[in-house]
């Protein structure tokens, strides 16, 4: 079964979509080791608003992707993940 790629999946541990958004985000974080201006990593914006997002997945999700940005970069900057305003 070929599933499509759209921001749902990105929460879908194992999926294509959340395999290619992590070594982009390993890229992101590895491009750019010296650059003191880059004060911290934000690894995903309003997670709770992804389709399909539940607090199980979103936090697997942001976990995971944590662990990506915290191995790739040896400065070891804070990093965040983000929710949309209470009521969403």
């Amino acid at each position: 079964m070929i599933r499509s790629r759209c921001a749902a999946d990105l929460l879908i541990d194992g999926s294509p979509t959340q395999a290619a958004w992590l070594r982009w985000l390993e890229s992101v974080v590895t491009r750019w080791p010296d650059r003191v201006n880059i004060f911290a990593w934000e690894i995903y914006s309003e997670v709770n608003l992804t389709e399909n997002a539940t607090e199980e997945n979103g936090i697997n999700f942001v976990e995971r992707s944590a662990a990506v940005a915290r191995a790739a970069d040896s400065s070891y900057r804070p990093l965040t993940a983000s929710l949309a305003g209470v009521g969403y």
